[in-house]
């Protein structure tokens, strides 16, 4: 997972190694997502492989950060003024794709994408693979033995994210803390 260049906080790594850094830096990135929406009311809207950056945990007490708040949204503040759709394609929700206002959910859906992203052989299958015979496919082409402790995080991020009841839903909940 490539990092935006940070001199003072983060540093650049083209590939995350150990696998292990590299989850604990989204865990980290969620977190901060989290307690932008929860407690600073904003919506970040640009979740990607790009606005994570690893952290020295000795340093800041994280392994990573959430950063770049250019497309960032206070909720309830009205249309942002942008003519377009905001985000990283590759790691925009699906509804977003679809028009629809980036709230919550979606920057969790971007997360699950760039989880997927660390290994880029598989990024491209994600739409259309949600259903859960096309997901087990994906997880299948996951590296082994390094990428065994994300596939469990992988499925229970899809299960939260595109429950499957009488078809695959890509809805989002009105209650955050469902999520």
């Amino acid at each position: 997972m490539p990092c935006l260049r940070q001199d003072l906080f983060g540093r650049r790594d083209h590939v995350l190694e150990p696998y292990r850094t590299a989850c604990g830096s989204v865990c980290d990135a969620i977190k901060a997502h989290r307690s932008l929406h929860l407690k600073g009311n904003v919506l970040h809207r640009d979740v990607s492989e790009n606005n994570i950056i690893i952290t020295d945990r000795k340093t800041t007490g994280h392994m990573g950060m959430l950063i770049d708040l250019d497309l960032a949204k206070e909720l309830g503040s009205g249309r942002s003024g942008a003519r377009c759709r905001t985000g990283t394609m590759e790691f925009m929700a699906i509804e977003v794709l679809q028009g629809i206002s980036h709230i919550y959910r979606h920057g969790l859906e971007s997360f699950f994408y760039v989880l997927l992203w660390l290994y880029r052989e598989i990024a491209s299958a994600k739409r259309g693979h949600m259903h859960v015979d096309g997901f087990e496919d994906i997880l299948e082409e996951f590296p082994q033995p390094e990428f065994d402790c994300v596939k469990p995080l992988c499925k229970d991020l899809r299960g939260i994210l595109f429950p499957y009841r009488d078809g695959l839903l890509v809805g989002t909940p009105k209650d955050p803390e469902i999520l």
